[in-house]
């Protein structure tokens, strides 16, 4: 069993030299705030961060693919970003999802 961690999220994920971040379903809205802490900055700010982060690992779980298209497009904007830029960290996304999705049978 996985527990916690509860309340906010405000711990220094930028000594780290990888991070494995996991959400399920709507629970990707936390992890969306800390890529975009992560990737949204400009050189001026990255260097104020003094971040260790060389990889990012998303693991995103949900029933249904449908559900990617939340965030799907930012998601990709970041992977993107990080590989034209090489001081932001590599971004791997991985999307599991765990049940049919009935809208793509028809």
């Amino acid at each position: 069993r996985c527990d916690g961690p509860y309340g906010n999220l405000s711990f220094n994920y930028y000594r780290y030299g990888s991070l494995v971040l996991v959400g399920g379903g709507i629970g990707i809205t936390p992890i969306i705030s800390v890529l975009k802490n992560i990737y949204e900055c400009d050189k001026k700010q990255l260097a104020n961060k003094r971040m260790c982060i060389r990889n990012v690992h998303l693991i995103w779980i949900m029933p249904h693919a449908s559900e990617a298209d939340l965030f799907l497009d930012l998601l990709m904007c970041y992977r993107s970003l990080a590989a034209r830029n090489p001081a932001l960290p590599h971004l791997n996304i991985m999307i599991h999802v765990t049940r049919d999705d009935p809208a793509a049978e028809n």
